[in-house]
């Protein structure tokens, strides 16, 4: 046994480093108790034992936590350590049944700085990490490795590889013309290499489709699409073995991102860290598990939207990004959500409705559980639909719907405008700069892709570089993807 755990190890050039190792694990795994106790005790799956779905959901991340902060305890390990997403439920009261669900990513292999990106990202102190920190330099914060900050410094990067394109200089100092001309020879170089797999996908996601009949497959993952391929093979030979069992993703959306689950649009996503014997346990109770939930869903949508003058209910949609974490809503916690809503609005509202039949038929809500005590119950989003919290009060809906009902319908004509004029302006810049692609975030809204479209053309004799590139347009951070996609902000300076 002693042999077989030293062979397993992979230490066999001296014993010294193999007793270092340990003794290095020993102390991490101390510090990481320590520093994490606050986390713990929020989260174990043993304070929700009269809640088995959520303590389902906290036991299964904790696993995957420690089981990631087990790897990098010792460097050897991390080579081929991915991103690990996590999502825990926590009691915002200890005496009300009222949890605030928390989704964040591990991507570090820094001890310390994931320490403190779980405690950040769950609004718990990390004070007690000052003499933590001493010593060793430690990673930046991802926000700081791969975001440009509020404070006038650019960082720019990319997660998927070692030899990172960032830099220390602000933007405005640097801007885009020395940027794109400074990595112009390794973005064509990405591009190069990476064609043939990037064709490649394609070509197996077309196959996929055609013979599963499923309507579109989406990779939205920070791993690298050299790995997509090796996904999307394994997804291939689990439909040719069980052809039965993905049945159910006919006419549907397949997302292969960082977790398993039935959305609230009627996507499906499957966690790229699984192997297909759990995307197939997943597929083969889908049909039983969520086909009625749907239906309730669509039910209650209903009811809701007759109340308030036939407004449209928008559901929650998957949105594509790499360097985004997605607050992905699942089918079963969209029918709690709109459950709730309903039942006040039952209560209150009279069989009629608040407002008459087809009065607000031309304006959208969409319906959120409250994440924080700040979030405001009821919101209006760029394109002028309207957010609501679960807590909302019927009757508070209906007097700001018709106090700003103008307002709403001015946002949402103009939102509508907005996006055939930055659609126009994408193609003449694709046409005049002669760019392969031009694409963006989902959290660039229509008026800032207009502005930087407009500020490409008045410049574009600038910008020869951009010739044959894949651009996509971002809210913030600089950056080149493995297949050579070539990211900028939308309020770049030249």
């Amino acid at each position: 046994m002693a042999n077989l755990l030293w062979a397993r190890t992979k230490l066999r050039s001296s014993p010294v480093i193999g007793v270092l190792c340990w003794q290095y694990k020993q102390a991490s795994s101390s510090i990481s108790i320590g520093a994490l106790r606050a986390f713990y005790l929020s989260v174990h799956p043993d304070f929700f034992a009269q809640h088995p779905n959520i303590q389902k959901v906290n036991e299964s991340s904790l696993k995957r936590l420690n089981s990631y902060l087990g790897a990098i305890q010792c460097s050897k390990q991390t080579v081929n350590l991915q991103p690990t997403k996590v999502t825990f439920y926590f009691r915002k009261d200890k005496n009300v049944n009222d949890f605030k669900k928390v989704n964040f990513t591990l991507r570090s292999h820094d001890l310390l700085t994931n320490i403190e990106h779980i405690l950040t990202s769950c609004d718990l102190s990390v004070s007690h990490l000052s003499d933590m920190s001493k010593g060793p330099s430690r990673e930046r914060p991802l926000e700081q490795r791969y975001r440009k900050s509020h404070g006038g410094q650019a960082w720019w990067g990319r997660t998927e590889s070692k030899d990172d394109l960032r830099t220390e200089k602000s933007a405005l100092e640097v801007g885009l013309r020395q940027w794109l001309r400074k990595n112009i020879s390794t973005i064509n170089q990405r591009q190069l290499d990476s064609r043939s797999v990037t064709e490649s996908n394609t070509t197996i996601k077309n196959a996929i489709c055609l013979n599963t009949d499923i309507a579109e497959i989406i990779w939205c993952s920070p791993w690298q699409h050299s790995s997509e391929q090796g996904v999307l093979r394994n997804f291939v030979r689990m439909c040719n073995q069980h052809r039965e069992n993905v049945q159910y993703l006919s006419g549907k959306r397949l997302v292969f991102t960082d977790e398993t689950l039935a959305t609230a649009d009627r996507s499906v996503c499957l966690n790229v860290g699984d192997v297909p014997q759990q995307w197939m346990q997943f597929l083969s109770n889908c049909h039983s598990t969520y086909t009625v939930q749907y239906q309730d869903a669509n039910t209650l949508d209903i009811e809701i939207s007759k109340r308030f003058g036939n407004i449209k209910v928008i559901r929650p949609k998957v949105r594509m990004s790499r360097f985004r974490e997605h607050n992905l809503i699942s089918i079963n916690e969209y029918l709690s959500i709109v459950s709730l809503i309903w039942s006040k609005v039952k209560s209150c509202a009279p069989e009629t409705g608040f407002f008459k039949p087809e009065s607000l038929s031309d304006l959208e809500i969409t319906f959120s559980r409250t994440q924080n005590l700040s979030d405001e119950n009821i919101g209006v989003l760029p394109n002028g639909r309207l957010r609501v919290m679960h807590t909302c009060d019927p009757v508070d809906l209906m007097n700001f719907i018709s106090q700003n009902k103008a307002e709403l319908q001015e946002r949402n004509n103009l939102n509508a405008s907005a996006k055939n004029r930055s659609q126009q302006l994408m193609e003449i810049c694709r046409e005049k700069l002669h760019l392969l692609s031009i694409t963006k975030d989902f959290d660039v809204d229509h008026e800032k892709m207009t502005m930087c479209c407009e500020r490409l053309l008045r410049n574009a004799t600038e910008f020869a570089l951009l010739n044959g590139l894949e651009l996509r347009i971002t809210l913030d951070y600089f950056s080149v993807f493995d297949q050579g996609q070539f990211c900028i902000p939308w309020d770049w300076k030249i």
